[in-house]
Order: C-alpha cells, then structure tokens, then sequence
C-alpha cells in the first residue's frame, strides 16, 4: 500500500502474489523458492515490487503515468507492507479498501497496525510511546514490513 506523503489517504495498492518462477537461494533456507510480486498495473506494466525469497527486493514504481488515477497534489509517497485481506488486483485510492492491516508481528503499533497490543498507536495504553522508524541510523527501530 502507498500512501500519500506520512499519514496520507491510500494512493495506490496491490496485492503479492506467488509467481510462476523458481528462485535459487543459498542463505537464509526457504520452504518456498518463489518470488512473490505486487503489480500496479494501474500505473504502468513496469510498475511492481518484487520480494525473493534471498532478501532482495525490486521496487519499480513510477506514480506519474497513473493519470487522474492518483492524486495529482500528492508529490510523494511512503510505503510499507499490509495483511492480505481482501484484494486480488491492484488499485487505486477507494480501491484499497479490499487490504487488511499493517503488517505488525512485532507490535510495534505502527499507524495503521491491527495488533491487539495497541490502541490509537499506544503500545499497551502507555501515552509515552510512539513509533519512531529510523531505517539508515537506526535498522532495528524499524518494524518488518515498513
């Protein structure tokens, strides 16, 4: 799921599927040698993300051929990784309503997380936390998936 800017509405969404093409990797081992891929096909052919099962991952998206498909005041875009729920397709904007919640294993209460450990971005009722993702300084502030 994208969203406009931090905390924007949903600009665009797809779903990862398995793909058809076997991988090969030699660390870490997986039970599933697939790549899966989400395609924005809304956007362009070319627009995916790619996840192999080594840890590489393919982003390739490029919002500015959507047309009147995504909000044109929108200038720029974050992302992060959200439960199945009920999409099969890519879409845009409404059309994302089908995804489920942020992905949260960690409970981590990131803004759109369904854990039970949070509520209204609280971990566990305290008022004093919040979510601080700092991926170059700090990896590990960062929950998997965002």
């Amino acid at each position: 799921v994208f969203h406009c800017g931090t905390g924007g509405n949903r600009a665009f969404c797809a779903p990862f599927l398995e793909s058809t093409e076997a991988v090969s990797a030699t660390v870490p081992d997986q039970d599933n040698e697939k790549v899966v891929v989400a395609r924005f096909a809304e956007l362009s052919e070319e627009s995916m993300i790619i996840l192999a099962p080594n840890g590489t991952i393919m982003v390739n998206v490029d919002a500015t051929t959507g047309g009147d498909l995504v909000d044109s005041t929108c200038t720029e875009f974050e992302y992060s990784i959200f439960e199945a729920g009920s999409l099969t397709e890519g879409a845009t904007g409404d059309g994302c309503s089908g995804v489920g919640q942020q992905y949260d294993p960690t409970d981590q209460c990131l803004p759109w997380s369904n854990s039970e450990y949070c509520t209204a971005g609280e971990l566990c009722d305290d008022s004093g936390y919040v979510y601080s993702c700092d991926f170059t300084n700090q990896r590990y502030s960062c929950a998997p998936g965002d």
